[in-house]
């Protein structure tokens, strides 16, 4: 009788929600620092020039909006970053696992993209929206996938 080269391990469907989470967390923790970069340096620019903090306040704050609002490549390099994380995740996750490892991987990708409809609904569905669920879903599926190939190989 052979040992089992993968051994069965319990698998926690948590566990994959919680990785979904933590990487849309991450990813959006990216995707804020632009804002966080230039808040600091329009607040120490316009601080000591304008004695008024409210004011100063509402400029950084308008800066930031006006940014989000007009540049689609920060959505869209979050969308990336946010699939490549998912799929990182997703392939470091499932090594683990010989049956079953896409739905894990899907579970893992739902969880994010869940969370960039949740984030994206105040703009209402538009295309960022759908891209981003799309890439979080393959990226999942994908990198289940990828690990399962490599697996056999070996």
């Amino acid at each position: 009788m052979q040992p089992d080269t993968h051994p069965s391990v319990k698998h926690s469907w948590w566990k994959d929600i919680l990785i979904g989470f933590l990487s849309w967390l991450f990813a959006f923790i990216l995707y804020m620092l632009p804002s966080l970069v230039i808040g600091i340096a329009m607040g120490v620019d316009l601080g000591p020039k304008l004695n008024d903090s409210a004011e100063v306040s509402r400029r950084i704050s308008q800066t930031i909006s006006e940014m989000y609002q007009s540049a689609w490549y920060l959505h869209l390099g979050f969308i990336i970053v946010l699939g490549c994380i998912v799929f990182w995740r997703t392939s470091i996750r499932t090594t683990q696992f010989s049956e079953k490892s896409i739905l894990h991987g899907i579970t893992i990708g739902a969880t994010a993209a869940v969370l960039v409809i949740i984030q994206m609904i105040p703009h209402g569905v538009g295309m960022y929206m759908i891209i981003g669920v799309v890439i979080c879903l393959v990226a999942g599926a994908v990198g289940s996938q990828q690990r399962s190939v490599s697996r056999i190989g070996e």
